[in-house]
Order: structure tokens, then sequence, then C-alpha cells
């Protein structure tokens, strides 16, 4: 992607000088603002981390203990995310030459105590300033996600009702911040869980200027501590705060589902009740099946006088293709083998949060 001179709607932001990903340019420059991927754990619901391991990080980036923020991983998935946005806009129908809208690369973005580098964004060449600028229109963002999170769930119903730790949160609160520095309504989370287009989820997220204030107000907070001049460290009580803060968070859900009672009511209300039935069975199952392994070192056959049979079978191992290994490994060539499946229609039922075992 060529690099294009970019203007946007939020007057304040301005373009940090450009450094290479990781490098020790690059990470000081982090130091002066709560990066958007910083958020959740500043506000307390990221699995990765929280208030004190951020104020340490930029503490430390700012007395010259930069660390070797790179690695081979990191940079595979920098490589991946790349074939994701692609992806992502071949989905949206956008190019780097369509018009009047296409997409271009970002460059980092600060306004206050907030920090932004969007994968990708997408800008109107018909909106210019009056140096010639192109706007800024959409934000574009691109995860590569194995933790096995219901994405479909929130392509379906927003973001609404999600805990704390849930990574769909933190990417949420990401893209929150991304819009709020870069001044769009809206905004695009694609995530891949893995290759062929029917496991990408391309999401719209829209801004939401609630939302968006507890982030400044949060990362005002954090960058207080940062700067704080006795060299205090937040305690446990300030991390408390801003969680009760993020708790406050409420991400719209999506207005299209229809409201229903009556017979298609005690449908769902069945169905879920089952479901959880169906886990707490499941999870007993599981611990007899546990007991009768371990009995199984008395006899590797046992039986009941009901006739109920049990064999034991010892551990083996056998040599298998690792596909999941291979799309990481080579994309472009595990894509060229990919096959349209195509599934029944049926209905995704979730419990609220309030009946989820």
């Amino acid at each position: 992607m060529s690099k294009t001179q970019l203007w946007y709607k939020n007057q304040r932001v301005t373009a940090l000088p450009p450094a290479v990903h990781g490098s020790a340019q690059w990470q000081l420059g982090r130091s002066e603002a709560i990066g958007a991927s910083e958020v959740g754990a500043v506000l307390g619901v990221s699995k990765w981390g929280g208030l004190l391991d951020v104020v340490r990080s930029k503490r430390n980036l700012r007395a010259g203990i930069v660390d070797d923020y790179d690695n081979d991983a990191m940079a595979f998935g920098r490589d991946f995310e790349s074939f994701v946005i692609r992806a992502g806009m071949k989905k949206l129908g956008l190019t780097t030459m369509s018009a009047p809208l296409c997409y271009t690369e970002s460059e980092s973005l600060l306004d206050g105590n907030v920090s932004a580098t969007p994968d990708s964004l997408i800008i109107d060449v018909t909106q210019q300033d009056a140096d010639g600028r192109d706007l800024v229109v959409a934000t574009f963002e691109a995860k590569v996600d194995r933790s096995g999170a219901n994405w479909q769930e929130v392509n379906d119903f927003g973001f609404a009702d999600l805990e704390p730790g849930d990574v769909r949160l933190q990417y949420y609160l990401q893209c929150q911040a991304q819009l709020m520095v870069c001044g769009c309504e809206r905004g695009y989370l694609c995530v891949a869980t893995g290759l062929g287009y029917d496991r990408f989820h391309l999401i719209e997220v829209f801004a939401d200027a609630t939302v968006q204030q507890t982030i400044r107000e949060a990362c005002d907070a954090a960058m207080a501590w940062v700067n704080d001049s006795a060299g205090r460290w937040p305690a446990a009580s300030d991390s408390d705060s801003l969680a009760t803060l993020a708790a406050t968070i409420q991400p719209k859900q999506t207005t299209d589902s229809l409201l229903v009672s009556g017979e298609i009511e005690a449908a769902l209300e069945e169905y879920v009740e089952l479901n959880r039935q169906k886990k707490e069975l499941e999870d007993r199952q599981e611990q007899l099946k546990k007991k009768v392994v371990a009995f199984h070192a008395e006899s590797a056959k046992l039986h009941t006088a009901s006739g109920v049979k049990s064999s034991f079978s010892a551990e083996s191992s056998k040599v298998a293709f690792d596909a999941k290994a291979f799309e990481e490994a080579e994309p472009e060539l595990a894509a060229k083998y990919q096959k349209t499946v195509t599934r029944s229609g049926g209905a995704l039922i979730t419990a609220p949060r309030g009946k989820k075992s």
C-alpha cells in the first residue's frame, strides 16, 4: 500500500513520527500515551495485563529500558494480519486503487493521552481538504483469534453482555479508541479464526460517545500514574476504581432483533435450560469415566452383572497432518486449496449472562 496524505475529522489528532514496528523509536513513542490496544488492560478487562503492567511498561520505556518487543511469532502475526486485511477489504469490495473509497496504510496517531494505529484506514478520495489530503472515513482492524470465542454471536447480536477477560470486549474497546482518535463514525473489525472466507468475521463497529468518554477518562487516569512526580505506583484500589468505570460500559445490541413472547419465548427458555442440564450431565459423565479409567489398573476389561462392559486402551501416538500449523506457515498456499462448503441454516441460541453456567 502506498503512503497517502490523510486528514481526519478529529482536528486535535497529530501524527507521531514514522518508526519501524517494534523498534526502540516506536516503543518510545508509545510511552507518551495509552495505546488503543492497552485500553482493555487499563480498564481491567484484559486477560493479558492490567493497569500496573501498563504503568510499569511506560516508565521503563522512559528510563531507557526497551524490551526486545519483536520476535518471529509477532512478525508472522503481522504478516498474516496483512492477509486478513486483504480478505476483509475484498468482502467490502475495496482495493488500494478503488474509488471513491479505497484503503491505505495507517499512521500512528495521538490525541491527548490516547494513541492509535489501526491496521488500515478507509479513505474517500473525493473528499479532500485545502492541502489535497484525503479524508479518513473508517478504521479497519485485523485480528487472528484462536481462543475459541464465538464471533458469530457478536456478528449477529453485537458486543453487549461480554464479561471482563473476553477477548471480544478487549478488541471492541480497541476499536472504539481508534474511532475516537481518528474521529470516525464507523470502523471494521475483521477476525480470522482460520483460513477460508467462511472463517473470516467482518464486523461493523459504530462509534459510541459514552464508551469513548469512559476510555478517555481511564487513559487520563493511567497517564497521571505514569507521570506521578513522586514515582508512586497504583494500588489495587486504583485498578478496582477503573474496573468499576469499565463496568459502566454497555455496548449497544443490534437493533434488528425482535422481542418475542408466548410459545417462542417458552421454547427459547426451555432450550437454554436443557443446554444447562446437558452440560451438568456431561460434566458428571466425565467424572464417572475418570473413576472407571482409574479402576482399570485392576484389569484391562470390566463388566457388570447387567452386561455393561468397559475395555481399556493404553495411550498411543500416530503421525498426523498439522493443518493449523500449515495454515499459519503457508497461508497463501493453504488458501489455494480451500473449498466452499454449504452449511444448512439454523439458529444460534445463547443464554443471557445471568443464566450461563
